[in-house]
């Protein structure tokens, strides 16, 4: 029996759900970040200014989608935590515009449930930039995930890749997904950070039912450059199998528990060289494990995380 989080059916959509523009504290206009996202090849995009809820649906196409967004903050014994709300259009119930104010004088679980009252979903945004402690990020419930990797912070301050955090939620037993994102007010920090969702509904609705179900994976690369696609990943009879494009490192991550006190964990590593690619690989799954997870790296150093598969 296989089990999975990319869906066995449907085509791959490259979007970005965190960025900004002059609404807010960016440097080029709603259309203009829209345009450049579509010239870049993006399928959906989040216009996630702060405290300002964008939807601009008058950009839309056959080929691209504008998802409703908006990158909320609060800050709680002395941390700012900030967080990314997106939803579905014929869902939300968060209006278009200016969010209340009042809300960034909430606790952050408070805040995070108050958007989900909203009909939303919500990842907390770039923990290691924002010098959360892990245990505060682990702790939080209700959150679909977190951001693996930010763009704009690894462009800017060399902060931007989360993963020590994304390991200590799954250790925790927080079962949150990953994401990449641009996170870009600036005009080099765009079109480095994104997930690629699989779905058979290109639709908002198709779209966010995806991301809610891990049928994505995150990548970072550069402007005009694509990281290493995550063609399949499934576990079946033991044994965890990985299909991807030409990658020059492979990692696959096996958890064993999800209670901290008794956390074991094993892992096995694939390295090559231009001649010889990896394109798939397979390894077999440890007695006891609990969840598998796997990362890839191409020769130009740029990665790609797939969502963990929960086994037990």
């Amino acid at each position: 029996m296989k089990t999975y989080t990319l869906s066995r059916e449907g085509n791959f959509y490259k979007g970005n759900l965190h960025t900004h523009t002059t609404v807010s504290d960016g440097k080029l206009t709603p259309e203009e970040v829209i345009a450049r996202y579509k010239k870049n090849g993006y399928s959906f995009l989040g216009i996630s200014d702060h405290m300002f809820y964008g939807h601009y649906p008058q950009y839309e196409d056959k080929d691209f989608l504008s998802i409703p967004a908006a990158e909320i903050h609060t800050s709680e014994n002395g941390v700012a935590h900030h967080l990314l709300a997106f939803g579905d259009p014929e869902q939300t119930k968060l209006t278009a515009g200016k969010v209340d104010s009042a809300l960034n004088q909430m606790d952050v679980q408070s805040l995070i449930d108050y958007i989900r009252a909203q009909r939303n979903l919500v990842f907390y945004c770039h923990p290691y930039w924002s010098r959360a402690e892990i245990h505060q990020v682990a702790r939080l419930e209700n959150i679909l995930g977190i951001e693996i990797y930010n763009h704009e912070c690894e462009m800017e301050w060399k902060s931007g890749n989360a993963e020590v955090f994304f390991e200590h939620l799954w250790w925790h037993g927080n079962r949150v997904w990953c994401f990449g994102t641009d996170d870009a007010h600036r005009s080099h920090t765009f079109c480095g950070g994104y997930i690629t969702v699989k779905t058979d509904d290109f639709s908002h609705r198709g779209i966010l039912k995806a991301i809610k179900k891990g049928s994505f994976f995150a990548s970072s690369a550069r402007e005009g450059e694509e990281a290493p696609k995550i063609l399949d990943f499934y576990c079946e009879d033991g044994v965890a199998k990985l299909w991807c494009d030409p990658c020059r490192d492979v990692y696959f991550y096996f958890g064993a528990s999800f209670d901290p006190e008794i956390w074991s964990y094993s892992y096995k590593s694939f390295h090559s060289d231009q001649e010889n690619p990896i394109t798939y690989r397979e390894q077999k799954i440890p007695e006891g494990t609990k969840y598998v997870k796997v990362s890839v790296q191409d020769f130009s150093g740029y990665n790609s995380w797939c969502q963990p598969i929960v086994l037990k």
